[in-house]
């Protein structure tokens, strides 16, 4: 094995995929990845973003149904 350069799905930009990188995938059995790790990192911040917004938002209206009132 040796090091591929891939080209991100998102930037467009090219990434190294090192040898250890590839061992590791194989090892777990996933894909080889699809975009750079600045780009992964993101996407990840990101989906974390929605899920702690979701929940407060869930949270929030759970809050308000039990402080309904009926005079």
């Amino acid at each position: 094995m040796e090091t591929i350069e891939l080209e991100c799905i998102q930037c467009q930009s090219e990434f190294e995929y090192s040898v250890v990188e590839q061992e590791y995938h194989e090892r777990m059995g996933f894909d080889d990845p699809k975009r750079c790790p600045f780009c992964r990192k993101h996407k990840i911040k990101v989906a974390d973003s929605n899920r702690k917004d979701s929940r407060y938002r869930k949270q929030l209206t759970r809050i308000k149904q039990d402080y309904q009132f009926e005079y």
